[in-house]
């Protein structure tokens, strides 16, 4: 959450959230991937990742205007990805990855 305002009384969330990251395992990734998705675009989530640990790469979708579209990166361990909610934060992949695939 970027807006403190949605953090009202510092334990729940009220409001879209601007990011969303899903970890996605074989046994839920059409159901994150579709169901979830089209959820968190009616609800105008800004930034959507889905995270494939097993697979090394991480899609990107984010919202580009306000009808609703999404453009869709994926990046794989040897990129860096800027997070389109803090342009000033750079995730290195390769250290996320490996950390969830640890895990």
């Amino acid at each position: 959450m970027c807006d403190p305002a949605k953090l009202a009384d510092g334990k729940s969330v009220n409001g879209t959230p601007d990011l969303v990251i899903e970890i996605l395992s074989p046994s839920s990734a059409k159901h994150d991937k579709v169901t979830k998705f089209r959820k968190y675009c009616q609800y105008g989530v800004t930034e959507i990742w889905f995270a494939e640990p097993e697979l090394g790469y991480v899609e990107v979708c984010r919202r580009t205007g306000s009808c609703g579209e999404y453009t869709t990166i994926a990046y794989d361990t040897d990129h860096e990805i800027i997070v389109g909610i803090l342009p000033d934060l750079t995730i290195r992949l390769a250290e996320i990855l490996d950390y969830l695939t640890k895990s």
